[in-house]
């Protein structure tokens, strides 16, 4: 099945039945990568994690001052129940 599928896709297949075999594939993996890609990483210039965390602290900030005047409203009305 693996055969047919590489032949179709112009793969290969690679087994290993022991440690040398494997240093083989990995051999034969690593010339066919140095050959066929050229990889790169792309970076943000400049990084945007910052606006989600200082969204969620102002909003968890926000929801600590409206129970704190909730909290002081009810005080105040002389409601001790919560």
């Amino acid at each position: 099945m693996l055969e047919r599928i590489a032949s179709y896709t112009g793969g290969q297949v690679f087994e290993a039945l022991n440690g040398d075999d494997l240093i083989q594939v990995y051999s034969a993996l690593n010339e066919l990568e140095e050959t066929l890609f050229d990889s790169y990483t792309i970076r943000p210039k400049v990084e945007l994690y910052y606006w989600p965390l200082v969204m969620t602290v102002f909003l968890n900030l926000l929801m600590l001052l409206v129970a704190a005047m909730r909290r002081q409203r009810d005080v105040l009305k002389g409601d001790h129940s919560g």
